[in-house]
C-alpha cells in the first residue's frame, strides 16, 4: 500500500492516478484559507488539498469533488481516517454538474493542464485523463469557479508556467480578476516552472512574489529555508 504521511494526517494513494506531489503540497500550504467558512476542492484526487485546508482552518466546512471512482473511494477513506472527518464532504461528480445552494469563500484546485488532443506521456489511461483538460477545460473550470465563489472569495490554483496566460484569459471571460501570483522556481538559478495563482471577483492590485524549492546543489533534498518554512506545519521532514 502506498501511503504519504504528513504530520497530522496520512494519504493512502495506491488507487489514485495522481499521487501526492510538490504541486499539491505547495498549493495547499500557500493558499490562505484561515478566514473561510466554506471551502471547495475541485478535482480532489487523493483528498490531500481538502485535508490540508481542514488542518489550516479548524472551523471551515469543506466540500471536495472527484470524478474518478477509484480516487473518490480512496479519498473517502482518507477523509474518514483523518482528525477532521466530520467537516469533510466528498462528492463523486464532475464540477460541471455540481450545484450548491450557497457560495464558497475559498475554492482550490490542482487542475489538469495538458490540452485535450495532445500526446501525454502517461503510463495508464487514468493518469492520462487526470492530467488532461478533456474532462475539465480551463473554460469550464473558470465558469464553475465564477458560479460557486462568494463575492469576497478567492480561487487558488497551480499551473505550469506555460499555461498561465491561457487560464488568465479563461478567467477574464468569467470576470475573475488575477490578484495573486507567486512564481515557483525548482532550484536556485533555474527559471520558474510553476505559478501559484489567486483570483477574485473583485478587481484588486496584483500581488507578485516568488519561492524557490531547492538550493543550487546536486543534493535532491537540499531545500531552501523559505520552502521549509512554507511546508513546516505539514511535512514530516521539516
Amino acid at each position: 500500500m502506498s501511503v504519504f504521511y504528513f504530520k497530522k494526517f496520512a494519504v493512502v494513494q495506491d488507487e489514485c492516478a495522481m499521487k501526492v506531489g510538490t504541486d499539491s503540497t505547495i498549493l495547499g500550504a500557500w493558499a490562505n484559507a484561515e478566514k473561510a467558512d466554506r471551502i471547495l476542492d475541485i478535482g480532489s484526487g487523493t483528498g490531500v488539498l481538502a485535508l490540508m485546508m481542514a488542518q489550516k482552518n479548524t472551523d471551515a466546512e469543506i466540500t471536495a469533488i472527484e470524478i474518478d471512482e477509484a480516487a473518490y473511494l480512496q479519498a473517502k477513506g482518507n477523509f474518514k481516517n483523518s482528525p477532521w472527518a466530520e467537516r469533510l464532504q466528498l462528492l463523486h461528480c464532475p464540477v460541471q454538474k455540481f450545484k450548491s445552494p450557497t457560495f464558497f469563500d475559498v475554492i482550490i484546485s490542482n487542475p489538469p493542464f495538458y490540452q485535450s488532443g495532445k500526446h501525454i506521456a502517461a503510463p495508464d489511461e487514468k493518469r492520462r485523463i487526470a492530467r488532461s483538460t478533456e474532462t475539465l477545460s480551463f473554460d469550464d473550470l473558470a465558469a464553475a469557479v465564477s458560479a460557486l465563489l462568494s463575492p469576497e472569495g478567492i480561487f487558488y490554483l497551480i499551473l505550469p508556467i506555460e499555461n498561465e496566460s491561457a487560464f488568465v484569459e479563461a478567467a477574464q471571460v468569467e470576470k475573475l480578476h488575477f490578484i495573486k501570483r507567486t512564481l515557483v522556481y525548482p532550484r536556485t538559478g533555474k527559471a520558474a516552472n510553476r505559478v501559484l495563482m489567486g483570483f477574485s471577483k473583485n478587481e484588486l492590485p496584483l500581488e507578485q512574489s516568488g519561492i524557490t524549492i531547492r538550493n543550487d546543489s546536486s543534493e535532491a533534498h537540499n531545500y531552501t529555508i523559505e520552502f521549509k518554512e512554507l511546508l513546516r506545519d505539514f511535512m514530516i521532514i521539516f
